[in-house]
C-alpha cells in the first residue's frame, strides 16, 4: 500500500541536540530490591504456555523488581555526540533511544501510589504531582479491570528517537509493542499474570503529567501474581510429553 500512515524513518547525518527528559529526573528514587536468582525458564516452553491472563493479586516488591530487571534495566551506556547516549537493556529499541518511560500505579513497598520507574538505577521515582490514582484506575478498568494488579502506562518521549532519527514515529510505536510484547513473556517467565492494554494511554497522561506534557502515550499494561488456577494451567501447557 502506498498510502501508508507513517513516512519511511530515515538516520540523520548530524544528529540534533537533546535536552536530557526524564520523569525521573531530580525525583526521590525508591530502590527496588535486588536478587541474583530468579526461574530457570525454557523460552520455548514460556512461549507456548504465554496467555493474556486478566486475573490480578496484588504484586510484591521482589516480583515488580525481578519483571523490571529483565525488561527495561539499563545495562550499559555509550556516550555520543549532541543526541542522547546510546543505551543497551533486555529489550531493543531503534538507535538505543529508549524513549519510553514506564509509569507505575500501583503502590509497592514505601513507593508512592504513582511512580515511573528509572532504569539506571532500577528505582521507583515519584511522580511530580502525587494524584489520587483512583480516577485513573478507574478509565482503565473502562476496558480492563485491575483488580489488585498494579497498572502501566507508556509514556514516549518523541524528541529521544527524533534526535537520531528523521520520521521517528514508526520507530517508536514498534519500540512500544517490541516492549509490550517482550514483557508478556517475562511476566509468563516469572509466573505473574500480564494482559496488554487496548488503550494508548493519550487521554490519562495529562491527568498525570499536565496539559503541557511532551509525552504522550504508547500504550500500557496491568500486571499481577499469578493464581493458582493459572499456574495449573500452564504446567498443562507445558507438559508437552503427555
Amino acid at each position: 500500500m502506498n498510502d501508508a500512515k507513517f513516512q519511511e524513518p530515515v538516520p540523520r547525518e548530524t544528529p540534533l541536540p537533546y535536552e536530557v527528559l526524564s520523569l525521573a529526573t531530580g525525583k526521590k528514587l525508591f530502590p527496588l530490591p535486588v536478587t541474583e536468582t530468579a526461574p530457570i525458564a525454557n523460552v520455548f516452553h514460556v512461549m507456548l504456555s504465554r496467555r493474556s491472563r486478566r486475573s490480578f493479586r496484588t504484586v510484591s516488591d521482589e516480583e515488580l523488581s525481578l519483571f523490571f530487571w529483565h525488561t527495561c534495566k539499563t545495562i550499559r551506556t555509550q556516550p555520543r555526540q549532541k543526541s542522547r547516549s546510546w543505551e543497551s537493556r533486555p529489550l531493543p529499541s531503534a538507535g538505543g533511544c529508549h524513549p519510553i518511560e514506564v509509569i507505575v500505579m500501583g503502590a509497592v513497598g514505601t513507593a508512592p501510589a504513582c511512580s515511573v520507574y528509572e532504569p539506571k538505577s532500577h528505582s521507583l521515582a515519584e511522580m511530580p504531582n502525587q494524584i489520587p490514582t483512583a480516577h485513573i484506575r478507574r478509565e482503565i478498568g473502562k476496558v480492563l479491570d485491575p483488580q489488585e494488579g498494579t497498572a502501566c502506562i507508556f509514556a514516549a518521549d518523541r524528541a529521544r528517537t527524533d534526535c537520531r532519527y528523521e520520521h521517528p514515529e514508526s520507530l517508536i510505536w514498534r519500540d512500544a509493542g517490541i516492549l509490550i510484547g517482550g514483557m508478556a513473556v517475562v511476566a509468563e517467565a516469572l509466573g505473574m499474570s500480564f494482559c496488554p492494554l487496548g488503550i494508548t494511554g493519550t487521554k490519562i497522561l495529562p491527568m498525570l503529567l499536565g496539559p503541557d506534557t511532551n509525552y504522550y502515550g504508547a500504550g500500557g499494561f496491568v500486571i499481577g501474581g499469578k493464581h493458582i488456577d493459572d499456574a495449573a494451567n500452564a504446567g498443562r501447557d507445558l507438559a508437552l510429553d503427555e
